[in-house]
C-alpha cells in the first residue's frame, strides 16, 4: 500500500516537473523510465515482503512446538 501511494508521489511529482520543462519528448520518456525503475523496485519489495511473511509463519510454527515441547516436559516432571 505505501509503495503504491511512493508510485504515486514520484509520477505526480515527475508530471509536474516535465510540465516546467520545454523538452517535453525528452522528459517524459525521463519520466516513463523512472517510473518503471521505481515499478520494478516495488515489485521486487512485494515479493521479499512475501518471502518474510512466509518466513515468519514457519518461525511462528516452530516456535509453537518449541513452546509445546516445554510445557509438556514441565507437565510430566515432579518431584
Amino acid at each position: 500500500m505505501v509503495s503504491k501511494i511512493l508510485v504515486g508521489i514520484l509520477v505526480t511529482g515527475s508530471l509536474v516537473l516535465a510540465g516546467c520543462s520545454s523538452d517535453k519528448d525528452a522528459t517524459l520518456d525521463q519520466v516513463q523510465a523512472d517510473v518503471q525503475t521505481v515499478q520494478v523496485k516495488v515489485d521486487n519489495l512485494d515479493k521479499d515482503v512475501t518471502a518474510l511473511k512466509q518466513d515468519a509463519a514457519i518461525a511462528k510454527g516452530e516456535a509453537a512446538r518449541a513452546n509445546q515441547r516445554l510445557d509438556n516436559q514441565v507437565t510430566t516432571y515432579k518431584k
